[in-house]
């Protein structure tokens, strides 16, 4: 849900690892 507001993505492998880092922080 947050990953559109926090971490805007192009599709690109970096964005996907920072979506899953982002998402496992907001999850901690």
């Amino acid at each position: 849900m947050f990953k559109h507001i926090l971490l805007p993505t192009d599709g690109s492998p970096l964005s996907e690892v920072a979506i899953k880092k982002g998402m496992q922080f907001a999850k901690s």
